[in-house]
């Protein structure tokens, strides 16, 4: 959920001309009317079919995770609710690594990245969990060479200073590997 209305998902098939204005209006109607989820009304509605609303949904996941990813202020909670839709809640075949680090690559100001990345003196060591260490996850070549400096006895300064690429890149690719719980 979002407080900033444009950011939402009905707003964003908008944006895409996936979905009309009066078609959302007619949808957010319902929605407040009957206390439902948006999309099991634009599906109950034939607006979107179950598999464009997956999409969908799996979209404004990325641009959400990309946007508050690239934030310099603000604030952002994580709250489990309890499940009180009776059913039907809709399962995205996502993986919550793969997303963190398609938003992590999409944040460009590099302040953001080492704001992000917090004492850059700290020793790096990788996850001792090891369902995060071996997740489903995408690396490029960087994100690889980068994992293999990460020894718990190297800070995140040194690991920048050591590896032969742009410093921005490495503490990118530190950025998504602290951000997926891999170290």
């Amino acid at each position: 959920q979002t407080n900033v209305v444009e950011e939402r998902l009905g707003e964003m098939l908008v944006r895409q001309g996936r979905l009309s204005q009066q078609d959302l209006d007619r949808a957010t109607e319902v929605v407040t009317r009957d206390g439902r989820r948006l999309g099991e009304v634009l599906t109950g509605m034939g607006l979107i079919d179950e598999a464009g609303l997956e999409e969908a949904v799996a979209r404004h996941v990325h641009e959400t995770l990309a946007r508050v990813f690239a934030w310099t202020e603000g604030t952002y909670e994580f709250s489990e609710e309890p499940d009180d839709t009776g059913g039907g809640e809709l399962t995205l075949r996502l993986s919550m690594g793969e997303l963190l680090l398609e938003a992590v690559r999409a944040v460009r100001d590099p302040d953001v990245v080492r704001l992000a990345l917090g004492d850059r003196d700290r020793l790096l060591a990788p996850s001792g969990d090891p369902l995060l260490r071996f997740q489903k996850l995408t690396l490029t070549p960087a994100d690889g060479f980068v994992l293999s400096r990460v020894d718990g006895a190297t800070s995140a300064r040194e690991i920048v200073l050591m590896i032969p690429l742009p410093a921005e890149e490495v503490e990118r690719s530190l950025f998504g590997l602290l951000s997926t719980g891999v170290i």
